[in-house]
């Protein structure tokens, strides 16, 4: 029963008018307002309407809005039909538009209008069902119900409810369901609605069959079928009568379940339905199988083959195919089986990709609307926080302009104030001394006269040049020439001004004599003046200052400044000063890939430390010490560069001398060194050797962050050898270590390699997960180059993912990095992750281009292991053109390519061979193999094939062997080397199995089963193929899924993110409203003190001169009272002004006590009393008393 079962259940589901696997036609057709029936119209007639809608582009009044709503809901319905929702969602859009601008004018057709919004967004709500995007179309389907509830228009209810509830069907929310299909039901049968009731029974019978509830789904279809005949609609008893039959066929009531699929089949044909009749087929003919009745059986499925054929129905083909295959497989014709087993995987693969294909396009598509949505509305926030922000600039800047003019207005009236009181007192002073001869004749009081007045017309001559500094620079455009006339030109019109005042205020000292001396000593002085204004207090221009000018230098240019200083140091200590500074030279060298450089500075340490050692002196240890630290780093230099027969050497030397010298720190440093060599050869075994050696020493010394750096090595290799989980359970070592030492810097490394793993398992939102983490923490310790390793090791993920566009973001990342910090080992690095990229696009000009520039940067940095790699990716790229060129059957071009890919295969492994590198041998090995085998040169493919072989074999790598194995196997297979080709794809089948490598057994499988029907084994080839497209589905299934639940997961991430940036974006808007309402009301404040401050000043000034005029009163003989009446106006004011001004003084003092405050504002009184009392005894003397 288990392949019939199969078969019905993909039946089910594969009828397209019918929404559940049991339920028929009608229980759609609610939602499809305009149409009578769900079979699709072709597109002429969607063509139609669009010429139809296209003439009502400009309709005129209510009428013709209503016409267009119909047509547009008519056109959306169809679009549906033909699966083009986009363009049906624009339609739908359009119609709910007009509707909304309908409601909005008072007319009375708003039942009409109602029921085309509903229909509209029921049609919406179809879209969304159709996308799987269950949530919105719930969301349209319950806009729907409140419209047709509003009408009371119980059709348009129940119809919504059957919607709804086939929205929770597919969300398999069976109760939710069945308590819609009950309300649908019970309006349908108030308002007498018999092809609803039948519907309604039809999906409440498909809810009781997801729950395994058979009889009481019997028991609904037959009502349903009843209510069918009794209206005659064929339609709806076909579909009852697949239903019933479906039921029967999975209680195993196959006579049943054949019986009434052969009534089923008799509507079918009258209708010309060839979709039912084809699926009706398929099941009479599985259904006769399981009853042995194998020459009825293959003559429905072959009908269901020809009618699949002719109707283009590929779902039907391929469950017809696998049906014969299982026929045929029964029967023991293996032959036959194994044929349409290998259709059925074709018929099933095609089916897969577009399927995949179309569900990765709707998500992206609505991820794609989704984002276009939140970023739309992140726009407008920022937006309106940019015109807040650019508001509040301005309301600033003009606060600020009030500012600086009303304390310039202030400090002008100062000035004319104080030029106001100095001429005054110069008037005063010179008529009281020059009544008297006596006087006159005094050179004391002259001098004083002529100086207060030549100083009075320098300080105003100042203060017409402050006031009219702004318009001289707009008028001048800041020319100095040009205001050093307009200055002159001031200061002669001042002079005449001034040589009258001097004549009149002292006549005896001027004479005719004197004036153009005095002119000229006048303007002088003036025009020093003015260069001092003009320069200094009113020019915003500065300096440049040395400390404007950035000045950086790298560490290694500091490192060769130092070095320069120690030339001239003599002696041991001046030798061992520079050999430590030439070791740090090296490293910081070495790091950024300066090897050549690095290598000088080495060498020279190296002579240093001989020359040393040459005489007697009591430091031989530590001298030999440092020779042995600029061994170990002549080996790293080697090392990356590739060469690491003279890298293993020169660690043996540093590993001998501290083995002389008890050093264990250093013994342990040169095992991990030597140790990393052997990794990087592919020498795992080795490798493990000498990190455990070190590891041994360093727990010895409890060296905690040597014991993680161990197992980080350890880790290293078992990950190259395809151990995983052996891997990051040393990993993890590392990382509890680290975070015990809190290294940060080592953390982000362990969260990098336990990301790498990840990476390799495929798990790639793990992997993501650690590398991010790592970016965090390097970001923290603004470790540019950690960053730059996380950036790229995420890069490759995305890679991975097929995220390309991610991929190259941060790849593109990484390298900007690299360059800021002149890594060339990174910048080279890049290159060719970035060329992955391109060459995964078939971009391979791009890739090209990328790999040649890694390869010079290698070339330069003498990186013989860059070198290999950069040739093994070049020819790689050309071996991809040959094989394109080759499917286009351009064969003269793809012989081109294969030659190209050949030479630089060829360079590759002669670098690498020189190296002793065999883990990139046996790569270039096989790409070698692969060229010979596409050329048909078996012989020669076989040949290399075999050297990958041997090398995967030393290495211990199954997964290579597993490879090596299926491409001999498959040599030996066209070479008719059966015997052989068998025990290699069996080889290949075991490692496959061990190592869990999906992707070669599913090859080994198809292999094997290739040979089986080369030699006529069908009954093998059958069973090997089906294994085949067992772990190819598998593999399918796994991407496919992982594929979804990716992009669900960057859906969801970039959601989220845009909610919170959204969500950042509101609160800062919030917080410039809240603080744009405390600088107004800062303002506001500001604007009453400053005016207050004016008033204050204006009544400082008009008391002021009032106490002048009083002055001028005693001198006037003005009568008593008028005296007393003025000065005890003036001084009430002053009492007044007083009290206003000292006011924040005595509310603090006073606490805001009435009591208190009346003390102080006596105490204020009483002094003032005493001064206005002085004031008045002092007018009166000399005044006419009485009045």
């Amino acid at each position: 029963m288990k392949n019939f079962s199969c078969t019905i259940l993909f039946f089910l589901v594969s009828i397209s008018f019918a929404p559940l696997s049991f339920s028929g036609d009608t229980s759609r057709l609610s939602s499809r307002a305009p149409q009578t029936s769900d079979t699709k119209i072709s597109s002429t007639k969607a063509d139609s309407l669009k010429s139809l809608l296209a003439r009502t582009d400009a309709p005129k009044g209510i009428s013709g809005d209503t016409t267009r709503i119909n047509l547009l809901n008519l056109l959306t319905a169809e679009l549906i039909n033909a699966g083009e929702y986009g363009q049906a969602m624009i339609y739908a859009d359009e119609a709910v538009i007009l509707c909304e601008k309908l409601f909005s004018t008072k007319n009375n057709l708003s039942a009409i209008i109602n029921i085309n919004k509903a229909t509209a967004y029921n049609n919406m709500g179809m879209i969304y069902s159709d996308k799987s995007d269950y949530d919105k179309a719930l969301k349209f389907y319950l806009k729907a119900l409140l419209v047709y509830e509003k009408l009371g228009n119980k059709n348009g209810v129940s119809d919504s409810y059957n919607n709804i509830a086939n929205i929770h069907t597919y969300k398999s929310d069976y109760n939710k369901a069945l308590e819609y299909y009950l309300k649908a039901l019970s309006i349908y049968k108030e308002v007498d609605n018999k092809k609803g009731i039948a519907a309604s029974y039809n999906n409440i019978g498909s809810i009781h069959a997801y729950k395994n509830e058979f009889n009481k789904t019997l028991e609904c279809y037959f009502k349903a079928l009843s209510i069918n005949e009794i209206l005659r609609d064929k339609n709806g008893m076909s579909n009852s009568y697949n239903n019933i039959a479906n039921v029967h066929a999975y209680k195993g009531n196959l006579n049943k379940a054949l019986k009434y699929y052969f009534k089923a089949m008799s509507m079918q044909e009258e209708l010309g339905d060839k979709k039912g009749m084809t699926a009706s087929c398929n099941n009479i003919g599985q259904i006769n199988t399981e009853l042995k009745r194998y020459k009825e059986s293959r003559h429905w499925l072959n009908k269901c083959v020809l009618l699949s054929k002719e109707n283009g129905m590929k779902a039907f083909l391929m469950n017809a195919y696998i049906g014969l295959s299982d026929l045929d497989s029964t029967l023991g014709n293996w032959n036959s089986a194994y044929t349409y087993h290998k259709l059925y995987t074709q018929v099933k693969d095609s089916i897969f990709n577009e399927e995949s294909s179309k569900q990765i396009t709707d998500m992206q598509t609505r991820y794609e609307a989704d984002k276009k949505e939140r970023e739309n509305k992140l726009l407008r926030q920022k937006k309106n926080i940019r015109v807040l922000e650019e508001k509040q600039k301005t309301e600033k800047e003009r606060e600020e302009l009030e500012k600086i003019q009303r304390r310039n207005m202030l400090q002008y009236s100062g000035i004319g104030l104080t030029l106001f009181v100095l001429f005054i007192g110069i008037f005063l002073f010179a008529r009281r001394f020059g009544k008297s001869m006596e006087h006159s004749k005094n050179l004391t009081y002259i001098k004083i006269t002529e100086a207060s007045l030549f100083i009075s017309f320098l300080i105003f001559f100042e203060f017409i040049l402050v006031l009219l500094d702004p318009n001289l620079e707009k008028f001048t455009g800041g020319e100095p020439l040009l205001k050093l006339f307009f200055n002159v030109l001031l200061a002669g019109v001042i002079f005449p001004l001034h040589n009258l005042l001097e004549k009149k205020l002292s006549p005896s000292l001027i004479s005719t004599e004197s004036k153009t001396g005095s002119f000229l000593f006048f303007i002088f002085l003036s025009l020093i003046l003015a260069s001092f204004s003009g320069d200094t207090t009113r020019s915003n221009r500065r300096t440049p200052q040395q400390g404007d000018i950035k000045i950086g230098s790298s560490k290694a240019d500091s490192l060769k400044s130092l070095l320069a200083r120690t030339d001239a140091l003599n002696g041991i200590s001046g030798d061992t000063a520079r050999i430590n500074l030439l070791n740090q030279l090296t490293s910081e060298l070495t790091n950024t890939g300066n090897y050549e450089q690095a290598l000088e500075y080495a060498n020279e340490a190296l002579i240093l430390c001989d020359k040393l050692l040459s005489v007697k002196n009591n430091q031989s240890y530590i001298i030999n010490n440092k020779k042995a630290t600029v061994y170990n780093k002549i080996g790293i230099i080697h090392k990356y560069k590739g060469e690491y027969k003279m890298a293993i050497d020169f660690f043996f030397k540093s590993l001998t001398i501290y083995k002389e010298l008890g050093d264990k720190q250093g013994i342990s440093m040169s095992y991990q060194n030597i140790g990393v060599i052997h990794a990087e050869r592919g020498n795992y075994e080795k490798g493990i050797e000498f990190f455990l050696k070190s590891l041994n020493i360093k727990e010895i010394l409890n060296d905690k962050k040597g014991i993680s750096n161990s197992y980080l090595s350890i880790g290293l290799i078992l990950s190259d050898k395809g151990e995983y989980d052996k891997a990051l359970k040393f990993y993890f070592k590392a990382l509890s270590v680290k975070e015990e030492l809190v290294d940060k810097r080592g953390i982000a490394d362990s969260y990098n390699n336990i990301g790498n793993v990840y990476n390799h398992k495929s798990d790639y939102n793990i992997a993501l997960e650690y590398h991010f983490k790592s970016l965090y923490i390097n970001k923290g310790l603004g470790d540019k180059n950690g960053m730059a390793a996380s950036y790229n090791n995420i890069g490759s993920i995305y890679k991975n993912k097929g995220d390309y566009d991610m991929a190259l973001k941060f790849l593109y990342k990484a390298l900007t990095i690299y360059e800021e910090l002149g890594d060339k080992k990174g910048i080279s690095s890049a290159y060719i992750n970035i060329g992955i990229i391109y060459k995964s696009q078939n971009e391979y000009d791009k890739a090209l281009t990328l790999y040649f520039k890694a390869l010079s940067i290698f070339k330069e940095l003498g990186a013989k292991r860059g070198i290999a790699m950069s040739y093994n990716n070049i020819g790689i790229i050309h071996k991809n053109k040959g094989d394109k060129s080759r499917q286009i059957g351009d064969s003269v071009k793809a012989s081109h390519d294969y030659d190209m890919a050949m030479e630089f295969y060829g360079k590759s492994l002669s670098i690498r061979e020189k190296l002793g590198d065999k883990k990139g041998m046996s790569e270039t090995y096989s790409n070698i193999g692969n060229i010979y085998a596409d050329k048909r040169d078996y012989d020669k493919a076989i040949e290399f094939y075999f050297k990958d072989l041997s090398i995967s074999e030393e290495l211990g790598n199954k997964n290579g062997m597993a490879g090596s194995y299926y491409n001999i196997g498959q040599i030996n297979t066209e070479q008719k080397k059966y015997k052989e080709s068998r025990q290699c794809l069996n080889k290949g089948l075991q490692f496959s199995k061990e190592t869990g490598a999906k992707e070669v057994l599913m090859l080994v499988y198809e292999g094997l089963s290739h040979l089986d029907s080369t030699l006529s084994n069908w009954k093998s080839a059958y069973t090997y193929h089906k294994l085949y497209a067992q772990v190819k589905d598998n593999i399918f299934n796994e991407e496919s899924n992982k594929q979804i639940a990716d992009m669900q997961t960057r859906y969801e991430t970039d959601k989220k993110e845009k909610e919170n940036e959204l969500l950042r974006q509101e609160n800062h808007l919030f917080e410039l409203k809240k603080k744009q309402v405390a600088e107004q009301k800062r303002a506001n404040e500001e604007k009453i003190q400053k005016r207050n401050l004016l008033e204050y000043t204006g009544i400082a000034i008009g008391l002021f001169i009032l106490g002048v005029s009083l002055g001028f009163f005693k001198r006037l003989k003005v009568p008593v009272k008028l005296i007393e009446v003025s000065v005890f106006i003036v001084f009430m004011i002053f009492f007044e002004f007083a009290l206003v001004v000292l006011d924040p003084v005595l509310d603090k003092l006073s606490g805001g006590a009435p009591a208190w405050r009346l003390l102080m504002n006596s105490v204020i009184a009483g002094g003032i009393f005493y001064l206005h009392k002085f004031s008045e005894r002092w007018l009166k003397k000399g005044s006419v008393v009485g009045m």
